[in-house]
Formats: structure tokens, sequence, C-alpha cells
């Protein structure tokens, strides 16, 4: 649970937290808050259980991953979590036993479900629900109708808000990302090995002891031209006869919290080709690229204008290259580098990969969606001081989106006979995890893998 390191910090949070809630309440004219963690959720017709994970809402307030069915009740400015101990003899329970929790929040143990309705309909005026599904003990609620399942302007308000983190959650996105640089490095080490995917990710998980339901995601590990899928899982168990590039995209989990880190290499190899050689020099370039725009960080300047300068660099670096066959302003005018880069410069990062509220404009909910031609970037908020984002930049040889280009007007800048040759290395993505702060940010994946 939380080491005794980040207990004062832990504190300050979970008062930052209360505040933040109590302001959304009021935003809504609401009088309480109730958010249910979530409980096991099984296969169709079968008593096996898909991997649980907690209602982020709740994790925000305190670290309780490992216990389902919890409930949080904020009334009266005092938070109140029910956490459930079942006396079960088929499965090893969790036990609770954080005494930093016990300092933030009144806390009551509880196997039968009684209580939580006991709780529940104690509750006077009305309550705000944050929870995936209706909870199965609203069925025996008194004055159900002052429940309120879910209410847009209390999750805009916190969606909107939650984008600055306290200084507990930037330490926890630290530790996140230290453990992502240890098991990062190891997967480097067995790619130069010639392992396969599927020995790469076993290697990866044990770096760190984890299993892989406690990853922030699914890893991403693309050998040659499965690099050119952008969210490719499947993992062959079989080494590609002649390894030539490895794309990882991965990372790790602490109180909640995760890192989302990627990078790409070059198999050591002493055999030199053109392609080789251009891979290699854009790799390299991309490096550069994304090092230039995380420079250029600092509160005020607006994420939407930072991915549009991330595609006039990688412009440059396909006309570089000799990959476009145009000028920089050209490629960038017909927009050609949308097919090397198809997705967004990043996302914000916390307790969720993809944290909420990146589309947010103001904590009412309306949004500022990403420009028309540029659909999968996932945040387009002004930076400010105590934001957490990553910033990914790529050039991907996808075969579908290259096709598309063949029946334009554009085939004519693409250099296809240097373009098949790339095809086997499949693409670059270089991801770091960044942390706003009053004058510019930090970089705490650069910094986790320097400690190595």
């Amino acid at each position: 649970m939380i080491p005794d390191s980040l207990k004062d910090f832990y504190l300050s949070h979970v008062n930052a937290q209360v505040a933040m809630a109590e302001s959304a309440l009021s935003s809504g004219e609401f009088d309480n808050l109730v958010i249910y963690g979530g409980g096991l959720s099984y296969r169709f017709r079968d008593d096996t259980s898909y991997p649980f994970r907690i209602n982020p809402y709740l994790a925000r307030f305190a670290p309780l991953q490992a216990f389902t069915d919890c409930w949080l009740i904020l009334a009266d400015g005092r938070p109140k979590l029910l956490v459930r101990q079942s006396r079960d003899f088929w499965h090893k329970q969790a036990e609770f036993n954080d005494s930093v929790l016990k300092d933030a929040f009144d806390i009551e143990v509880y196997d039968e479900a009684q209580k939580v309705i006991q709780s529940l309909n104690g509750l006077t005026g009305k309550t705000a629900v944050i929870s995936e599904k209706t909870p199965d003990v609203f069925e025996q609620l008194n004055q159900l109708e002052l429940f309120s399942l879910n209410p847009s302007t209390v999750l805009n308000y916190i969606d909107f808000h939650c984008a600055i983190k306290t200084e507990y959650e930037i330490a926890c996105i630290k530790e996140a990302s230290d453990l992502g640089a240890v098991a990062h490095t190891q997967a480097l080490r067995s790619f130069e090995q010639g392992k396969s995917e599927f020995q790469i990710h076993l290697d990866y998980l044990q770096s760190i002891a984890v299993e892989a339901h406690e990853l922030p995601y699914d890893n991403i590990i693309a050998l040659n031209e499965n690099a050119a899928i952008l969210h490719y899982t499947h993992r062959s168990r079989t080494a590609p006869q002649k390894p030539l590039s490895m794309l990882i995209d991965a990372g790790a989990c602490y109180l909640g919290y995760n890192s989302d880190i990627s990078r790409t290499y070059l198999y050591p190899s002493v055999q030199s080709s053109a392609a080789r050689d251009c891979f290699r020099g854009m790799l390299s370039s991309l490096d550069q690229a994304q090092k230039t725009l995380i420079d250029d960080i600092k509160p005020g300047v607006n994420y939407r204008d930072l991915h549009l300068r991330a595609h006039q660099k990688i412009a440059q670096i396909l006309v570089d290259v000799g990959l476009v066959n145009a000028s920089v302003d050209a490629a960038w005018a017909t927009n050609i580098t949308s097919t090397f880069f198809p997705h967004g410069l990043g996302h914000f990062l916390g307790l969720q990969v993809h944290d909420k509220g990146g589309w947010l404009a103001n904590d009412q909910g309306e949004t500022n969606p990403p420009p028309q031609e540029h659909p999968f970037l996932r945040l387009t908020r002004p930076i400010a001081a105590g934001q957490v984002f990553t910033i990914e930049p790529g050039i991907y040889f996808i075969p579908m989106l290259l096709e598309q280009v063949k029946a334009t007007s554009n085939a004519k800048l693409v250099n296809w006979s240097l373009l098949d040759e790339l095809l086997p290395y499949g693409g670059i993505r270089i991801e770091d995890n960044i942390a706003v702060t009053e004058t510019g940010s930090q970089n705490l994946t650069r910094a986790a893998f320097a400690n190595i």
C-alpha cells in the first residue's frame, strides 16, 4: 500500500480530491457523492471472472486495486470508505491494513451487503453516484429517486480538473516510469539476443515481477513489419529469421498510476544496406525532433499546436531521407505526413493510460475537438503546470494507408522504391511521459532510463 515516504503527499492529495469533489457536487446541485469501485465481471455462462479493474474515480481517492466491491461516500465534507473483506474459503482475500488510509478516511470493513445499504440509506439530500452500471444494492434503497447515476455535471467537472495532478500523483507516475524503464531495458537485451515477441514479453514481465493483467495495457512488442500495426498485441512465439527492428510500447503501474513508454531499436547487425542506413537516420532524426518538441513545452502552449509542429518536423525528416519528393512546405500542405504519422502526438496520463478530459474546453462539458485533418488527436487543451501527458511522434510504413495514397495525386510525391525497402522495418515510435512545471517540463521517462 502507500509507503511512509509518500504519506504527507497522499494526505494532501486526498484533501485536494475532497475539495474538488465538493466543488463538482455544488456545480450539479448535489449534496453527496457515492463512488462504487466495481465488482468482478464473469465470462458468459462461466464461473471464471475477467481481471478486476477498479473504477478510476474511486482509485483517485484510494489505491484499492486489490479490493472488489468497495465504496467511497462523501457527505458533510468527510470521506468514508467501505472496504469489503469477504468470508470466503475458496479464494485468498487481500488484507486491508493500511494505516495511511485510516488517517485519511472513516473506514468500515464489511462483508454483508446490508452494511452498504444501511450507509446509503443514511444519506440525506440528492446524491451523485459514479459507477460503471447501477449497483445491485440500489434495488433495496429507500428514496431511490434521490440517487443520480453518473450525472454529466459532476463527471465533466472532475474530468476537467483532474488533468492537474497533485505532487502525490506525479510521484506515483514517476515510480511507474522507473519500473517501465527497467522492463524496457530488459526487453532490449532480449531483442538483441534474437528472442521472439512472446519471449521478450515474458522477460519484460519477469524483470519487474508482474503478471500481464497488472500492466497498464497489453504490451506492444512488434518485430520487423509488425511495427506498422499501431496497437499490435499478437506477440508471435516464433522469432523472425532475419530480425531487423523492434518497436516496444509498454508501461508499468504504481499504486494505480501508469507509465506509457515507447522505444524503437535496430537489431545489432554488421550487415549494412541503404534501407537500414535510412531507417537508422530516421530513427535518430525523430528522436531529436521529439526532444525538441519537449523543449518547447511550457504553460500556455496549446497542445494542438504542438501536434501540428510535430507534423512539420516529420515532413522535414521524410524530405531529408528522400522518402517524399517535394519541399517541406509542399509535404506539409498536402497533409501527406498523416499517411506516415496517423495518430495524435500524445494524451493525458494518470490512473488511466488515456486519462480523461483531453478534449474538454471547460468544466461545464464544452469540448474543443481536434482538427478535422487530425481526428485521432486525444489532447487539444492549453498546456498547464501540473499536467502529465505523453509525447509520442512516429513514422510508419502502413500498407493500407500507402495503398490509399497511390489512388491520389499525392502518389507522385512518394519514393516508392525506397519505401518498398523500408516496409520490412515497420515503423518508429518514441514516447516519453512529461510532467509540466511552472516554467517548462520534466521528462520522467528519460530520467528513469538515465538512472538505470
